[in-house]
């Protein structure tokens, strides 16, 4: 099954929510601050969703072998430069390497409860700590999904729940953002919803007229605005739900409606116009994007102060967006992708890359 043209522009939005929750206008107020957590929710399902439609049948070993090598060196490609960069930048300014380092260049950080292992400086790793031990299960989540039926699969999600749930009460307060953000075996919960919807649309046929399917995807924009309204006006009260749960529906909703839509109508108004390229650009440095947006902010709004540029705030967030966004593309394209290419050439080259 091809990639969706739809998942691009939904990438290209979920992103730039992220920068959004981590830039603060000239009152210091967060621009939005449900960025984050709806954010890294949808790419932790979405993750789930592309991984179940284009992949099956990994647990055979070569295929398992194959599949782990190419996801490694798609994470760890560009996270070992920033560590180098991170590394050289403190040692310029003369301070010590924090212990807190070693866990996250081997990106095992999201399994310290400690906020200054799991954040702290190059904080935005945690994500890739936690992606990695998703793919790391995937082969078994997708034989799971394929082989388990759908009552048993509930129950044990149900109970996966309930666990998850117990231990929350047991732990202090101060914990729930770990528990129920960062923690992978939480995350688990997200990524596998993500892959029982890709597996879903593997295996069944859609009977919906392209009308319906373009008024599918407008409710389905309409009540992700109202969650998102919600979320932002009672964040704090309805912590720690809105880390992860309180998305769910809003966000498979809007996967499976953009979806079926491009299934039944690709070349509808909706379909056309999302279809720009300018949303594939932004949905392949998106990685890139999101390991370097916090310290190109910063950098940003320091040079914006020099030049004394930073009266307002939409004027700030579009420099701030662009720089980002350029800086993506050349990392991307012309850093990134070579290395990979290069790492690709020289560790899967004997490894045959049909149908995964």
């Amino acid at each position: 099954m091809n990639q969706f043209k739809s998942l691009y522009f939904l990438r290209s939005i979920f992103i730039i929510f992220v920068f959004l929750s981590h830039y603060s206008n000239l009152n210091g107020r967060i621009i939005l601050s449900t960025g984050g957590v709806v954010g890294v929710a949808f790419f932790f399902i979405i993750s789930g969703f592309s991984l179940s439609l284009h992949n099956t049948h990994l647990l055979e070993v070569k295929r398992l072998v194959f599949f782990y090598k190419k996801r490694l060196i798609k994470i760890f490609s560009f996270h070992l430069l920033m560590i180098l960069y991170y590394i050289f930048n403190i040692i310029v300014h003369g301070k010590n390497i924090p212990s807190s380092f070693l866990p996250k260049l081997i990106l095992i950080q999201s399994w310290f409860p400690d906020s200054n292992i799991y954040f702290g400086r190059y904080g935005v790793s945690w994500y890739l700590s936690t992606l990695l031990f998703l793919y790391l299960v995937f082969p078994f989540i997708i034989k799971f999904v394929k082989d388990i039926s759908l009552k048993v699969r509930l129950a044990v999600y149900l109970f996966y729940g309930l666990l998850i749930v117990g231990c929350a009460l047991i732990f202090d307060r101060s914990y729930l953002k770990y528990i129920f953000y960062i923690n992978p075996l939480v995350r688990l919960i997200d990524f596998s919803i993500g892959v029982e919807l890709g597996n879903y649309f593997k295996t069944n046929k859609f009977k919906i007229s392209p009308t319906a399917s373009n008024i599918m995807v407008t409710l389905s924009l309409f009540i992700f605005i109202v969650f998102v309204l919600i979320g932002e006006i009672y964040y704090n009260q309805i912590k720690p739900v809105n880390y992860s749960i309180y998305w769910w529906i809003s966000i498979i909703l809007l996967i499976s409606s953009f979806t079926i839509a491009e299934l039944k109508n690709r070349k509808g108004l909706i379909i056309r116009i999302i279809s720009y390229k300018i949303f594939r650009i932004f949905a392949e440095v998106s990685m890139v994007f999101y390991l370097i947006h916090y310290l190109l902010i910063g950098k940003t709004k320091r040079i914006l102060d020099i030049l004394n540029i930073n009266s307002i705030d939409i004027i700030n967030i579009l420099i701030s967006l662009s720089l980002t966004f350029f800086a993506s593309i050349v990392l991307h394209y012309c850093i990134e992708n070579k290395i990979i290419y290069y790492l690709q050439s020289k560790i899967v080259k004997n490894l045959e890359p049909t149908k995964l």
